[in-house]
C-alpha cells in the first residue's frame, strides 16, 4: 500500500515539476496579475494533490480521467498560455482582462465542490446505498444479450457499409462520406439527424458490441460457441467499415483506451502507465487533427502531417488547450447579457429533441457565444467549468461540481466494486460500458457539453440491450454462471 502511495505522490510531484520547468522557460508576458498567477499555481496545487491519492489508488478511473484533464486544461496549459501573455483562441489577454480573474477562479470552485462530493462521503465514513442505475450496471452480462448485440453490431456495420464508409482510412474520408448520405437524404447535411445519429449511435454500436461480446467470450462460463462466431465478423467489420482511425480524435482514443483498459491497464496496480500515455499521446493530437483534411492514409504519410510536438509546446500555444481563454470569452458573454439560468445544460441534455418540435432549442455555448461577441471563427469549445458559468455565474459552479463528482464517485464505485484483482473475472453490463467512458469524461471535461454529450450517449445506448427488460425473462436471467454483483455501501473502492 505504500509503494502505491509512493508511486502516485512522484507522478504529481513529477507533472508538477515538469510544469514548473516549462514555466520558467517561459518569459513573462508585462502587465500580468500577481493574483491571477497565484490562482492559477493553486488550482495546480489542488488537482496534482488530489491525483497523487488517486494515481496510487487504482490503475484507471473516471475520477483521475477527470483529475487528467483538470490538470492539463483548466491547469498548466492556463497557467503556460497567460504567463506567456496570449492565449490561444481569445488571444492577447488585455482583450479578456476583466473576465481573466473570475476565469481563473472558475476551477477552483468547480474542484472545491467536485472533491467535497466525491471525496467527502469516504473521508468522513459515511454510507451511501447503491442506486437502481448502480445495480442494473453490476449484472452480469447474459450472454443471450451479448449474442443480440452482437447481431446488431452487425447490423451497424452493415448500414454504415450502406453509407460508404467501406475502407474509409482518414476522418477526412469518412466525414464526407457521412455528410454525403446525409445530404441525399436530405437530412441537411453535416448538421442533419442523420448524419449525428450515424456519427455517433451508429459507429459506437459495433465497438460496444465487440467489446461486450469479448468480455463474454473470454470470461464467461457459458454463451462461448454461439459468440465465437461472431466475434471475428465484429472485429474484421471494425477495422474494415467503422475504422476508429478513420473519426474523430476522441472516437479513435475512446476504442483504444476501452479495449486496453480491462485487458492491459487493469494489470497494474497504479495509474502510471495511463497517465503517461495520455501525455505522450498530446504530442499525436495536432496530427490527429489534421486527418480531417486528408482522403487517404498515404496522403497523410506524404503530406507531412504525421509530425510529432512537444507536450509542453501543445499546452503552451494550442488553442484547442485554451480553457482559460474560452472562460474568459463566456465571462465576457455573460457581462454582456446575462445568465442563461440552465437552458445550455436543458438543451444538451435534450440533443436528440428535433428544432421543428423545439425551434429555439439552445445552440451549443461555444457556437452562442463566439457569434454574440463577434468571432469569425465558432467552433469553439468551452469546458464543462465554464458551462456552469453561463448557466449559473460562480455560485453554481461549485454545485455542478458537486453533482458532477457524486455521479462519478457512484460509478467509479460500482465498476471497482470487487476490487482490482475482481475486474479481472468480471463480465458485468459495466464492464462493457465504463472502459467506453474513460475517454467520455475526458470529451466532457474539455468540452463542449453539447457535442461531448451526444457522443456519450452514443456509446451508453447500447448497453440497453444488455439488461432492459431482463428480469421479465428468468430464463434468460438465469441462464448467466455467475449472481448479480452486490454493491458496496461506501462510495470508496476496496481493492
Amino acid at each position: 500500500m505504500l509503494s502505491t502511495r509512493l508511486v502516485g505522490v512522484a507522478l504529481a510531484v513529477g507533472l508538477g515539476l515538469l510544469t514548473g520547468l516549462a514555466w520558467m522557460s517561459i518569459t513573462l508576458a508585462p502587465g500580468l496579475n500577481p493574483l491571477v498567477l497565484l490562482v492559477l499555481w493553486f488550482n495546480l496545487v489542488i488537482v496534482l494533490t488530489a491525483l497523487a491519492v488517486e494515481a496510487g489508488r487504482r490503475p484507471y478511473s473516471l475520477h483521475l480521467m477527470h483529475l487528467v484533464c483538470m490538470f492539463l486544461f483548466l491547469g498548466a496549459s492556463s497557467l503556460l498560455q497567460y504567463s506567456a501573455g496570449k492565449l490561444g483562441v481569445a488571444g492577447p489577454i488585455g482583450s479578456v482582462a476583466p473576465q481573466i480573474l473570475p476565469a481563473a477562479a472558475t476551477p477552483t470552485l468547480w474542484l472545491a465542490g467536485y472533491l467535497a462530493a466525491y471525496e467527502g462521503p469516504r473521508l468522513l465514513g459515511l454510507l451511501r446505498r447503491p442506486g437502481p442505475a448502480s445495480r442494473f450496471l453490476v449484472r452480469p452480462i447474459v450472454p443471450s444479450r451479448a449474442f443480440l448485440l452482437a447481431c446488431l453490431g452487425i447490423v451497424g456495420l452493415v448500414y454504415l457499409g450502406a453509407m460508404g464508409l467501406v475502407g474509409a482510412q482518414t476522418r477526412g474520408a469518412a466525414g464526407a462520406a457521412l455528410a454525403d448520405f446525409s445530404q441525399q437524404t436530405g437530412a441537411g447535411g453535416l448538421t442533419g439527424a442523420v448524419y449525428i445519429i450515424s456519427a455517433n449511435l451508429a459507429r459506437a454500436l459495433p465497438m460496444v458490441a465487440l467489446l461486450a461480446a469479448v468480455l463474454v467470450l473470454v470470461r464467461a462460463n457459458r454463451g462461448r460457441m454461439m459468440l465465437g462466431s461472431l466475434v471475428p465478423v465484429l472485429g474484421f467489420g471494425a477495422l474494415v467499415i467503422n475504422n476508429p482511425f478513420a473519426a474523430s480524435r476522441m472516437f479513435f482514443t475512446a476504442n483504444l483506451y476501452a479495449f486496453a483498459a480491462p485487458f492491459l491497464l487493469r494489470r497494474f496496480k497504479t495509474a502510471w502507465v495511463i497517465v503517461i500515455t495520455i501525455l505522450a499521446g498530446l504530442a499525436l493530437l495536432p496530427a490527429l487533427s489534421d486527418t480531417r483534411n486528408v482522403f487517404s492514409f498515404e496522403e497523410f504519410t506524404a503530406g507531412g502531417f504525421l509530425t510529432l510536438i512537444s507536450p509542453l509546446q501543445y499546452l503552451a500555444t494550442n488553442s484547442d488547450v485554451d480553457s482559460l481563454g474560452m472562460t474568459a470569452l463566456c465571462q465576457k458573454w455573460v457581462d454582456r447579457f446575462g445568465h442563461r439560468w440552465g437552458m445550455q445544460i436543458l438543451g444538451a441534455l435534450l440533443f436528440w429533441v428535433p428544432r421543428m418540435i423545439w425551434p429555439g432549442k439552445p445552440i451549443g455555448t461555444g457556437a452562442m457565444v463566439t457569434e454574440d461577441l463577434g468571432f469569425a471563427f465558432t467552433n469553439l469549445a468551452p469546458p464543462i467549468t465554464a458551462e456552469a458559468l453561463v448557466d449559473f455565474g460562480l455560485v453554481g459552479v461549485p454545485i455542478l461540481g458537486a453533482i458532477f463528482g457524486f455521479v462519478l464517485a457512484r460509478l467509479d464505485a460500482a465498476y471497482w466494486a470487487q476490487g482490482r484483482q475482481g475486474v479481472a473475472t468480471c463480465h458485468r453490463i459495466i464492464d462493457a460500458i465504463y472502459p467506453f467512458w474513460l475517454v467520455c469524461i475526458v470529451y466532457l471535461t474539455r468540452g463542449d457539453l453539447f457535442a461531448s454529450l451526444t457522443f456519450t450517449v452514443g456509446f451508453t445506448f447500447w448497453i440497453l440491450p444488455l439488461g432492459v427488460g431482463l428480469m421479465a425473462f428468468r430464463s434468460d436471467a438465469g441462464s448467466s454462471s455467475e449472481p448479480v454483483q452486490k454493491m458496496p455501501v461506501l462510495p470508496g473502492m476496496r481493492m
